[in-house]
């Protein structure tokens, strides 16, 4: 099988869901301050060359990759499910949870952040034990720091820190008690190339409060507290504000008018120097 070498950080069974009728994007090239006159195909965008790929002996591998395309595998057919009912059930709340995590450490955004801490991250830091036989053995330290320190094993730590928020029972409960769908087919949302819309404070760990649209008229909300959901129709401008803000680069819409209404809205706020101040205002409207 020949080696991938476009990787898409946001999954294409994902970005379609903010595409057209023509299955295209209107596109924000935030780099260049620019909406572009031709509409994109979500493929052709939000990916890197050989972003996922590890030398192996020498030999680039692309098992990270794989790995990525198996698990959205599994979260594409939970995405569809809550896409059709526009419910969460328990399965597709875990499996949401595992993407929005999954999301958070695979897209340009985490990068450095999880560069700065991939070396020290430990088995216990991500509740793993790598278990190999004969432990007694005199082989047996110099093969686990074999595999602690090869590069497959500290890029695959961001995979599982994507797990960490489903393992503690407390907090799983708290996504249970406090998600919720939010369906507008009016006011079609933005897809970023950093779509998590999380609250700062969070650990590595777990995530804070977040939004995450799902497509172009669904979104996942968690927010501590939530007993009625969004209360203002401002919240879904302060979305696609927010959504700018945290692109690094691209940012794609169904809708040309509305991409450009929420740009020009969007370097009103970045010339007063408010873009930072976003992402706190955008979860007063959900209470």
């Amino acid at each position: 099988m020949a080696r991938s070498k476009r990787h898409h950080y946001l999954p294409r069974f994902y970005t379609k869901g903010f595409a057209d009728t023509d299955g295209l994007l209107f596109v924000y090239d935030k780099s260049k301050d620019l909406v572009l006159k031709v509409k994109k195909s979500p493929k052709s965008i939000f990916y890197g060359w050989d972003r996922n790929t590890v030398a192996v002996h020498g030999e680039p591998n692309d098992q990270i990759e794989k790995t990525y395309a198996a698990l959205d595998d599994l979260i594409a057919r939970s995405l569809t499910e809550v896409l059709k009912s526009g419910k969460l059930t328990t399965e597709n709340l875990t499996s949401l949870i595992l993407f929005t995590t999954q999301l958070k450490w695979r897209t340009p955004k985490a990068d450095q952040h999880f560069n700065s801490i991939k070396d020290e991250l430990n088995q216990q830091d991500l509740r793993i034990k790598i278990a190999l036989e004969n432990k007694d053995s005199d082989e047996y330290s110099t093969m686990l720091k074999y595999i602690e320190e090869s590069p497959m094993f500290k890029e695959s730590k961001r995979i599982i820190l994507s797990f960490l928020a489903l393992q503690s029972t407390s907090q799983f409960e708290a996504y249970l008690k406090f998600s919720l769908i939010n369906t507008n087919p009016v006011f079609p949302a933005l897809i970023g190339d950093n779509p998590v819309l999380e609250q700062p404070g969070g650990t590595f760990g777990e995530l804070n409060d977040f939004i995450l649209p799902l497509s172009r008229s669904c979104t996942l909300i968690y927010k501590k507290g939530l007993q009625k959901g969004v209360n203002n129709a401002l919240f879904f401008w302060q979305r696609d504000l927010t959504m700018i803000e945290f692109a690094d680069q691209y940012v794609g819409c169904s809708d040309q008018k509305h991409l450009e209404r929420v740009v020009s809205a969007y370097r009103a706020v970045n010339k007063d120097g408010k873009g930072d101040e976003l992402i706190k205002y955008l979860f007063h409207y959900i209470q």
